[in-house]
Order: structure tokens, then sequence, then C-alpha cells
């Protein structure tokens, strides 16, 4: 298990085959495995899943900093589920809120029973790879809308202005800029965002970008100065105040706690 921030290009990864099954989720950023038969699917969140043996690397963009969250499991211990997985093909998926939520809550469940080898519980680990493979098969039976297919539900809207916040998030975009390209006037966004009983877009994104702005803070070696060019601020002191405002600390303050 591992989670965390990655240049993949400063540091690619050359296609090999592991000994184990491989979950990552691309949370954000424009990271992507190759070779692969699905390229077009890239828009985070995105979950890539391969089995034992298969060959596969990672790259991404000039310039791009993706967060990613990986599970590796070894196939001994998921031989009777994956009995019924013959065909050793790799799959991705695009994911919504939710099932990024359920993935977020399954790693902080699972990762202190994996780092204490003493005091974990085997069979929470074990529980944690059924509910992979539940998820797993939620994803393969369902069928997202897309745009151009039919009329999008407010949803729908809503999950594709987010992968597209997600993927441009260093860029500190605007609401309108995002509505564009989902398609759509910035009012229309908010509306679609109304009608599905969420808080505004402006407030969905500014807690995506503080959040990887925390995680990013939670580095020792990262400053508050290259957070903030990260995050597309124009300032330092910018930066700040939209930290302290979200968070009711400073990025300092913030840091001291321990």
């Amino acid at each position: 298990m591992s989670c965390g921030l990655r240049r993949y290009n400063l540091l690619p990864v050359e296609p090999y085959g592991r000994p184990c099954w491989e979950f990552q989720c691309v949370i954000r950023g424009r990271a992507h495995s190759f070779p692969f038969r699905e390229e077009g699917i890239t828009a985070p969140p995105a979950l890539y899943i391969f089995p034992p043996g298969h060959p596969h690397g990672w790259t991404a963009p000039a310039g791009d900093l993706s967060e990613i969250l990986v599970f590796h499991i070894g196939s001994s211990a998921v031989s009777r589920i994956t009995a019924q997985r013959t065909s050793g093909e790799p799959a991705v998926f695009v994911l919504t809120e939710s099932d990024l939520l359920r993935l977020r809550s399954l790693y902080d469940w699972l990762h202190p029973h994996f780092v204490d080898v003493e005091a974990g519980r085997p069979e929470v680990l074990s529980a944690g790879v059924v509910l992979l493979w539940d998820l797993w098969q939620e994803l393969e039976n369902r069928t997202p809308l897309r745009p151009g297919t039919r009329a999008m539900r407010a949803a729908d809207r809503i999950e594709q202005a987010l992968a597209f916040y997600r993927r441009s998030v260093t860029r500190n975009p605007s609401v309108e800029e995002i509505a564009s390209l989902a398609g759509l006037s910035a009012s229309q966004l908010r509306r679609a965002f109304a009608a599905a009983g969420q808080p505004p877009p402006a407030e969905m994104f500014r807690t995506i970008q503080m959040d990887l702005a925390r995680r990013l803070l939670s580095r020792p070696e990262e400053t508050v100065s290259h957070t903030a060019d990260e995050m597309g601020f124009g300032s330092l002191s910018a930066f700040s105040r939209a930290f302290t405002k979200h968070f009711g600390k400073s990025p300092r303050q913030l840091r001291e706690i321990p």
C-alpha cells in the first residue's frame, strides 16, 4: 500500500510485470499507464487494475504532479476471488466522488494493519481485499453517462466538472473555465451543483485545492512558497489567505500541529 505525490515525467516507471495484483488510483494529475489498451480513459480520478505478470509502466506529461493511491495484493491472498478472472487483461475505470471516498476510507482503515506487522490484524487486510473486489465488480457493471450520448443528469455534470478541475488544479482555474470545458456556462454549472444538493462549484473546487495543498505541506522538504506556486497562486500572500480562510490556520500554523 502507498499513497502520495508522483512526478512520473521526471521518474517514469519502465514497463515490467509485477508478481501481484496492482490497483492504482490516479486521484489527480495526468499520470497514466503504458502500454494500455484503454489509453483514452485518463481523466482523474481513474482506477487502473493489472493482474500479476502484466508488464506496464507509468509516465506523465512534463511538469505534471499527480496524486496516486496504490494497493498491491499477492496472488495467493486472493486465489479464491480471482479464480473467475481468467482473461489476464488489465482494466481501467473513471471513478465518481463516492468511489474515491470509498478508496480513501479503505486505505485509511487498512494502512495501520499493513505497517504494523505485529499489531496488525490479518483478517482486516483480508476483508479489505474483498472490498476492493466488490468495488471492481460494481465498476464493471456500471454504465456511466458520457457527453454526446444522451442528456446528462446534474450528478454526471458535477462528476465531469470535478474531473476537469482535478486535471488542471495547479493552474488554479476559475469556475468559468471549468464550466466551459464541460460545455456549460458558469450559471448552468452552478445550477447543476444546486440541483444535486451539492455546495457551489467554487466551494467544492477550493476544497480539492486546499486538500492537495495540505498534503503537499505534510512533506518536510516542501516549502510554503513552492506549494503556493504548485497551486497556481500568483503570490504567497494570496495562497496564505486562501489557506487560512479554509482551515482556520495559516500554512505555517498547521505544520506546527503535532
